[in-house]
């Protein structure tokens, strides 16, 4: 892929549908790295997006786009202490 117009060319989108700011980079040439600007929110649904502009080292363009869906987990808590606290 044409690292720069491939990483222009996603979209993180909220379950909202609204773009959630993230840095994009490519940690080698087969491997795409997206870390959102801001925490998540848990038990949601997003979508990653690579729109047709995303384009391969040979200029070839992606025929449609490519959307993927994921789903951040619960928010993580403790409930319970093994011992219970100051026995």
């Amino acid at each position: 892929m044409d690292p720069d117009k491939t990483a222009d060319a996603f979209t993180l989108l909220d379950p909202d549908n609204n773009p959630v700011s993230v840095k994009t980079a490519w940690l080698t040439p087969k491997t795409f790295s997206v870390k959102p600007g801001s925490k998540l929110n848990p038990s949601a649904v997003y979508k990653a997006v690579f729109s047709t502009s995303a384009t391969a080292r040979d200029g070839e363009s992606l025929r449609e786009e490519i959307r993927l869906e994921l789903a951040t987990i619960d928010a993580l808590a403790v409930s319970q202490v093994f011992p219970a606290d100051r026995t």
